[in-house]
């Protein structure tokens, strides 16, 4: 395993980096300058309308928040931010809570290595692990995923027509997965192929099919397959209710982060 910083260090770089992987997409404007990287959109979603990387001067993050902010009320859409370890200036969370912002999620950076990545328990027989490589299957593997992080109606079809245009396939920067009970589809995920990682995301199972094993087995599947293509560095963000699954997998916990959220009004 590489040292602590460098694994934070890749965990970070790994989240811009799936971010960036969107740049392009008609959808959203994606901006990287002043110390800040962003996306904008007029989708009224925070998925769609966040800062993922801030690294200001003190005097300077003001002006930032605050112009952010304000194109964010002018398109009528809520604005989220990430406040990572790397994040500058130190104080960034107070700053935002002092601007309205309210934090919504603790996050932890976690990473294994994936020379160390077993099987995992035997599945029922019921259920399988696929990868998603057909226009049929990405519907499905959006459904659940925007159905279990609650994504309102309005944003559902832009979250499709993301993954859409990102494209599929062993080219592409992300590779989908979709798991399937007795044939029905029953849980999604994804990994980033970034530069130094491989990144877990998108992690969702339908909350009827819940504590079979799925969602573990779609946390392996996609690892085993980066390890096939030569990665040895397993990466993810974790909310709090992923954090028991993703450490019996081999994951640990490297740094802690929030997620805030404004919305005007």
């Amino acid at each position: 395993m590489r040292s602590r910083e460098r694994i934070e260090r890749a965990i970070q770089e790994n989240a811009v980096g799936a971010v960036e992987a969107w740049r392009g997409w008609p959808n959203i404007e994606f901006h990287r300058e002043k110390g800040v990287t962003w996306i904008e959109s007029e989708i009224p979603f925070p998925v769609f309308n966040f800062v993922i990387r801030t690294y200001l001067e003190p005097n300077d993050a003001p002006a930032m928040v605050g112009s952010l902010q304000k194109q964010a009320g002018e398109r009528g859409v809520p604005l989220a931010w990430y406040a990572l370890p790397e994040s500058r200036p130190a104080d960034l969370e107070e700053r935002l809570e002092a601007r309205g912002f309210w934090a919504v999620d603790e996050l932890s950076g976690m990473a294994m290595d994936l020379d160390e990545l077993a099987g995992g328990d035997e599945l029922d027989s019921s259920i399988t692990i696929e990868e998603v490589l057909d226009p049929g299957s990405l519907q499905h593997w959006s459904r659940i995923t925007a159905s279990v992080f609650d994504f309102p109606p309005s944003a559902r079809s832009h979250w499709l027509d993301l993954h859409a245009w990102i494209g599929l396939g062993p080219r592409k920067p992300y590779r989908h997965f979709l798991a399937r009970v007795q044939g029905r589809p029953a849980g999604a995920s994804s990994v980033y192929l970034g530069k130094n990682a491989a990144a877990i995301c998108n992690v969702a199972t339908l909350p009827e099919l819940r504590r079979r094993g799925i969602g573990s087995a779609l946390t392996r599947g996609p690892l085993l397959r980066a390890r096939r293509l030569g990665y040895r560095i397993g990466v993810l963000m974790s909310s709090k209710m992923g954090l028991s699954v993703y450490r019996s997998i081999g994951f640990r916990e490297y740094l802690t982060g929030r997620l805030y959220l404004w919305a005007a009004g």
